[in-house]
Order: C-alpha cells, then sequence, then structure tokens
C-alpha cells in the first residue's frame, strides 16, 4: 500500500458567494458569513454552511478542541396531542414505552414494505409533546390516515451543533445550569442571559457533543457571540460537520449512504427495530419477514489499498472480477488511520468474504477491502466522556 496523501489547503482567492432571495437562510446566516463560511450547499430549502476553511482544519477543530456549526435543514417537527406517544409508536419501529420526559431517542421511519423514510433523533419534551426532524407531510399523512389526534408541524426553532472534547467547558463557560450532569441521550431546558434553550447531548461527529436548540430567532446573534465568546479560551472554532469524522464514526447520511429502498437491516441498523413491541407499527409485516433472511446487499465500510487520484464527487461503481457488485456512497481521507476510507453498499457475499475488489474512480481503477464500523472508537467512549 503506498503512503495516503493527505488533502490539499485551498489555494488562491476566494469568491465571495452570491445568494438567491428565495431560498431560506437561517437565523445564524450572517454570523456564518461573519466567520468566513467559503462554501454553502442547499438542504431542506435552506442555505447549508459546508465549509469555512480546509477539511484537515475543521477536523482537528472537532477532535481535539471545539466546533460549532448551524444546522438549518435539522429544525425540528413538533408531535403534541392526546395521541403523540401512540402515534409515534406506530409511525417507527422503536419501542418508546419506557421513554421518559427528558431523553432523546435515534429512530427510523419505515414505509410499508420496511424502507427507511428518515431517521431521526426524538425528543421528548412531554407525556404528549415531541420533537424530531425529517418530514412533516408524510408524518400528518399518516396521523390523518390513522385518525389519530395529534398537531404535527415544523417549528421555527434554530439548532446548532456544539461538537468536540472540549463541548462541555464551553457550555459551562456560556453559563449553562446542569450541563456537567447531562448524560447521553439527554436533554435539558435553560433560559442563560434571557435566551431560551433546549440542550441535548447529542450530535453528528462520534465525539462528545451537543445541540443546541434556540426557541427564540430573535436572539440568534447573542446567542452565537456569547457562545463563541465563551469558546474563546478553549479553542472552539466555527467549522462546517466533517465528513472525515462522521465516516470514521460510522454516522450515515440519508440520501447519500442510504435511501428508501433499504431497510434498517441492510444499513446496520436493526437495533432500532423491536418486532414485538406492544405497538403495532408501519412495515412491521415486511421487516418481520426480513428479520434474520440472508440479505443480497449490504451497507459495509471500506479501506482502500492506495489513494485515489480524483476527488470524489458522485458515486463509484464497485466490481470484481470485472462484474459489477454495487457502489460506494463516499470515499475520504481518514487523518486517525492516516489512509483512505470510505461506505458502500456491496453484495453481500463479497463482504462476507472480505474480498478484495475494484473502486472504478474517474481516474481510474482503485483496490480496496470490507471493513467494519466505525472505523475507530469503537465503543463510542469519545462520545460518552
Amino acid at each position: 500500500m503506498t503512503a495516503s496523501p493527505k488533502p490539499s489547503l485551498p489555494t488562491g482567492d476566494l469568491v465571495a458567494p452570491a445568494f438567491d432571495y428565495w431560498i431560506r437562510k437561517s437565523p445564524f446566516f450572517e454570523k456564518t458569513l461573519e466567520a468566513g463560511c467559503t462554501r454553502f450547499s442547499v438542504a431542506e430549502g435552506a442555505y447549508y454552511p459546508i465549509q469555512y476553511a480546509s477539511p484537515l482544519a475543521e477536523y482537528e477543530a472537532i477532535t481535539e478542541r471545539a466546533s460549532l456549526w448551524d444546522v438549518p435543514a435539522e429544525s425540528p417537527i413538533e408531535v403534541r396531542g392526546p395521541d403523540a406517544a401512540a402515534f409515534l409508536e406506530w409511525a417507527q419501529p422503536r419501542d418508546l414505552s419506557r421513554v421518559t420526559v427528558g431523553a432523546c431517542r435515534y429512530i427510523v421511519c419505515t414505509n410499508e414494505d420496511g424502507g427507511l423514510v428518515f431517521d431521526s433523533v426524538l425528543l421528548k419534551l412531554a407525556e404528549d409533546r415531541f420533537w424530531l426532524s425529517g418530514s412533516a407531510d408524510w408524518l400528518r399523512g399518516l396521523a390523518v390516515g390513522r385518525g389519530f389526534r395529534a398537531e404535527i408541524f415544523q417549528t421555527e426553532v434554530s439548532p446548532l451543533q456544539l461538537q468536540g472534547p472540549r463541548s462541555r467547558a464551553v457550555l459551562q463557560a456560556f453559563g449553562v445550569p446542569g450541563i456537567a450532569d447531562l448524560k447521553v441521550y439527554r436533554f435539558l431546558e435553560a433560559t442563560v442571559d434571557g435566551v431560551p434553550l433546549i440542550v441535548t447531548r447529542t450530535g453528528w461527529s462520534g465525539e462528545l457533543g451537543f445541540e443546541i436548540y434556540l426557541r427564540d430567532n430573535d436572539k440568534a446573534g447573542a446567542l452565537w457571540d456569547r457562545l463563541l465568546e465563551a469558546g474563546r479560551a478553549f479553542g472552539l472554532n466555527v467549522t462546517a460537520s466533517s465528513e472525515m469524522r462522521r465516516v470514521e464514526a460510522g454516522i450515515l447520511n440519508y440520501g447519500t449512504d442510504f435511501a428508501e429502498a433499504d431497510t434498517p437491516y441492510h444499513v446496520g441498523l436493526g437495533r432500532l427495530v423491536d418486532l414485538d413491541k406492544p405497538h403495532d407499527f408501519v412495515g412491521r409485516s415486511a421487516l418481520r419477514r426480513l428479520a434474520g433472511a440472508p440479505l443480497a446487499r449490504r451497507l459495509t465500510g471500506l479501506l482502500l489499498e492506495d489513494a485515489p487520484s480524483a476527488p470524489f464527487e458522485s458515486p463509484w461503481p464497485a466490481r470484481r472480477d470485472q462484474a459489477p457488485i454495487g457502489a460506494a456512497s463516499v470515499v475520504v481521507y481518514s487523518p486517525a488511520l492516516d489512509r483512505w476510507i470510505g461506505l458502500a453498499m456491496l453484495d453481500a457475499a463479497t463482504i462476507d468474504e472480505a474480498t478484495s475488489f475494484e473502486l472504478l474512480s474517474p481516474a481510474g481503477p482503485v483496490a480496496a477491502i470490507p471493513a467494519e464500523i466505525p472505523f475507530i472508537d469503537k465503543d463510542r467512549a469519545r462520545m460518552r466522556a
């Protein structure tokens, strides 16, 4: 295996981005510009910051200090009303009957064929009130179709991610009471200097981290500035989410790594399916048939034998012995492993046999082998620190 060249820093003059008036801007949008965001994408109809510094610099901030980023595509959907709890049992396959107020759960919603509609972190705000992200229209359709008495609407709550080993210290300096004792997949409500927040011990990095939900968008600038001020002593940086770190952690991206044609079993999320829970749910019959059955394809990690010569910009087909066996959904450089890694949906036989195969990059074939995910920190010690 040859040495893995590290991604280069951007060079040349950066051109100020131009923006379209019909694409939504989060309350933190101007602050992301002030922080030096150079690239945006669009997600859920909103501008989504995807790069400030180099990918390596952003990875370093998230894994060694603390990182703050805007996530406008994840404004929560609220589900409330007398049937809210019963409806959410019907809408997804995980047993929520023992979830207490103040707890979060990672869930997936499935269709009648067991296919994945979206994944989300669910917050239980009260016995009859919940937050989650996903498709409000899909959820409303389910509720109306079954006659559930539940109000379902998109909130105007604005989330931020604060991730990294010093993120707890930043929130302590910021003044969030009780943050030192907040456990993984729990949340607390707080008002700090008049800014109303919900803070969850969750995130999209595989590191110690928190998600901060702002409940008054008029206070967005104050919240952002105060967080940066509190984080200065801890090396807090404004970044985008790190593709390198999320792949190392085995965090999946809906629409990239899996889609509605895949079931939880295809992507390693079978633990989120409680087939015997006391409440019926969408897709139960299909998932019961699939449980334990051989699968023709599965999601797997990838270890590349050599550094690719082409940037990864769209899925790379995979083949073994000249026969197609699937495709890679993402390929990135891993600083922790000092090699290139990725995720792919492949024929199950290739994964089970741990057989070498080729990825067809635009610059030519690259040898790879299957690998377990997550690639590092397999017991999630960083997240639980």
